[in-house]
């Protein structure tokens, strides 16, 4: 997670049975979600208060599921080659 930022929450998840992920909530005021190559997604605290305020959770199942999507087809490795 970004040194500069306090830790909230973190938690796994698996999507797919072969594929592990690791979701961070941390604190920031600046919104942002961004998911590394290993799967490890960061979801900073004001994007989530954002996201549940103007769309709930279905606009929060959405973000995720939209970033985890970019592993399991792979793009960031494609991206990064």
């Amino acid at each position: 997670h970004p040194p500069s930022e306090v830790l909230i929450q973190q938690w796994s998840c698996s999507i797919v049975s072969s594929i592990s992920h690791d979701i961070t909530l941390y604190y920031s005021p600046v919104p942002e979600l961004f998911i590394l190559p290993n799967g490890s997604l960061f979801l900073s605290e004001s994007l989530l208060e954002q996201t549940l305020k103007v769309g709930g959770l279905e606009a929060l199942a959405y973000l995720l599921l939209k970033e985890l999507s970019h592993i399991i087809k792979s793009h960031l490795r494609h991206n990064l080659q």
